[in-house]
């Protein structure tokens, strides 16, 4: 179970993270990355959500430390850190949405399974043809010539003849 160590994520962990057994989703997610994103465009720690929750500090909104950040962003920081999980994004998307993103996942073309299946298959076909034509190529390509090896020398000996 994720606990919460107060000395290192003050300003970064959601309420949820105080309680051990709260519930917690992508949403737990996203008040840490907008609660960084306030640090990186503010510099500043923003406040604890336990300190918040009771009403002893409060978010200055992002812009108000920053006016170069766009209201698009600001308004995503402070959704993405608002107290109540409920009142947050609920997907990662939501939030890329909030802040003007486009979709994190590449798009693939919208085909359906025979496209797909047919799209498989002229590419299984052309790396056939790639195959036989390297095959035969190789198999019709003159014989590499070896140096004849000499033979080793014949010996003659003598024909000896008794008595000679």
């Amino acid at each position: 179970m994720t606990t919460v160590n107060s000395t290192t994520v003050d300003g970064f962990a959601p309420m949820e993270l105080y309680d051990v057994n709260a519930e917690r989703g992508a949403y737990t997610d996203i008040y840490s990355l907008a609660a960084t994103l306030y640090f990186l465009l503010t510099k500043e720690v923003p406040p604890s959500a336990e300190k918040r929750s009771r009403n002893k500090a409060k978010l200055v909104p992002p812009k108000q430390i920053n006016s170069q950040i766009s209201d698009k962003v600001d308004e995503a920081i402070r959704k993405g850190m608002a107290l109540a999980p409920e009142e947050r994004p609920q997907t990662m998307q939501e939030w890329l949405n909030l802040l003007g993103l486009k979709s994190a996942k590449p798009k693939l073309p919208n085909w359906n399974t025979l496209e797909w299946l047919g799209a498989i298959a002229a590419i299984a076909t052309i790396l056939g043809a790639i195959v036989t034509i390297l095959a035969w190529l190789k198999s019709n390509s003159p014989p590499t010539e070896n140096p004849p090896t000499p033979s080793p020398p014949v010996q003659v000996t003598p024909n000896k003849t008794p008595g000679g």
